[in-house]
């Protein structure tokens, strides 16, 4: 019969007896601690009588509780006739290596997601770092451009409150840019725009020029007073008042 196969024995009748292959519960950690240990005693010194010398009573404990559960076997054949080994079953001995390899791929893992909360955290601090400087430039300028909406949504975020309470306004141009401007900024130009629209229709460049302010923020302005309904694009890049 072969010894590394944990099987369970019991008479149905007199003189008439049944074996059957017992069903491996998976192995706790207690239990992978006394087979693992068991495993680092050469197989030939397994004997009853050498392993409980080295192992305490406790340990003893468990291991003849490992025997019940047949995850570890008493062999008595050969030289062992007499003496008796204690044997694990190759059914053991693999569950006990899959449940190492298990607990060694999630050490391994482990760092990786260590890692990747790490780089978490630094993406998120160089985000907030860059939302902070672009709020600085706006309280700066009075306005910002900003070439794609995910950034605008982000800085939105930070800026939600300012916005709720109408005191910065979010617009997204014809241009396909976002604009960021300050309302004190647009009450700042707005009356100096409207009184140099007044002669006719103007560039963004003239409107610019007029104001001694850099052409995108004329524009931010332009933009923000042609969806309020204060001024028209009478075409592409000319602006003037609403007739």
């Amino acid at each position: 019969m072969n010894p590394d196969i944990p099987i369970r024995i019991y008479e149905i009748t007199a003189g008439t007896i049944a074996i059957e292959k017992v069903k491996l519960a998976p192995i706790s950690d207690e239990e992978a601690e006394i087979l693992n240990k068991l495993l680092q005693i050469k197989f030939e010194e397994r004997t009853p009588d050498a392993v409980k010398s080295s192992f305490s009573s406790e340990e003893m404990k468990r291991l003849e509780d490992l025997i019940r559960k047949h995850l570890v076997t008493v062999y008595y054949g050969g030289k062992y006739s007499q003496t008796g080994v204690y044997n694990i079953p190759n059914l053991v001995y693999r569950q006990l290596l899959d449940k190492k390899h298990k607990e060694m791929q999630q050490k391994s893992e482990q760092p990786v997601s260590v890692q990747r909360k790490e780089d978490k955290q630094k993406k998120d601090k160089k985000e907030a770092k860059k939302d902070e400087n672009l709020v600085k430039k706006l309280n700066k300028d009075g306005y910002l451009v900003l070439q794609s909406e995910s950034d605008a949504r982000e800085l939105s975020k930070s800026l939600s409150d300012k916005i709720e309470k109408n005191q910065v306004t979010g617009i997204r141009g014809f241009d396909k840019k976002y604009y960021l401007v300050k309302n004190s900024f647009v009450l700042k130009n707005q009356s100096k725009i409207k009184s140099f629209l007044n002669s006719g229709p103007k560039s963004a460049e003239q409107i610019a020029k007029e104001l001694d302010i850099p052409q995108e923020a004329a524009i931010a302005l332009l933009t923000v007073l042609r969806e309020e309904g204060e001024i028209i694009e009478k075409r592409k890049g000319t602006f003037s008042l609403i007739d």
